[in-house]
């Protein structure tokens, strides 16, 4: 676990994760890949705004 509470929810590789949690983890270890969304389908952005 990466902050060491329970949590239903999980990364791709089955990991318990909170979003807040794995948001923090990815902005202090840029480059590197443990917690990513599925790329967009149709080769569309993410941005929602």
């Amino acid at each position: 676990m990466l902050c060491g509470t329970t949590t239903p929810l999980r990364s791709h590789a089955k990991e318990p994760v909170h979003k807040a949690c794995a948001v923090l983890w990815n902005s202090r270890h840029p480059g590197e890949l443990r917690f990513v969304s599925d790329p967009p389908k149709g080769g569309g952005t993410t941005d929602h705004a």
